[in-house]
């Protein structure tokens, strides 16, 4: 669970945040509240979400949050323009976690 207002993650026993006050939410409703925020940009495209988790655990390693967006459609299981898959991180990190995924894919 995780509080919408100062992103502090908690167990999932816990409801409210004792910092905020605020309602906690699943992590799944804090990736969809935070991407439509507009300080979050995309930062590296692929059609494997075994990759797009890699590069997502590497950057959160490093201190970057990271959210997956995935534009997969079941309905045409094939890699390509149809099978999309997001990295974002927020504006100010984009520099550091492009510099990192170059990293990654160049070793």
């Amino acid at each position: 669970m995780i509080c919408p207002k100062c992103e502090n993650e908690y167990a999932n026993n816990v409801e409210i945040c004792p910092i905020c006050l605020q309602e906690l939410i699943s992590e799944d409703a804090f990736e969809l509240l935070f991407l439509r925020k507009t300080n979050w940009v995309v930062v590296y495209i692929t059609s494997e979400i075994i990759q797009a988790t890699m590069i997502k655990d590497i950057l959160e390693n490093e201190g970057i949050n990271a959210i997956i967006l995935n534009e997969q459609s079941s309905s045409f299981p094939i890699p390509g323009d149809l099978s999309i898959i997001k990295i974002k991180v927020r504006e100010e990190d984009s520099d550091n976690a492009m510099k990192l995924i170059d990293q990654m894919i160049n070793e």
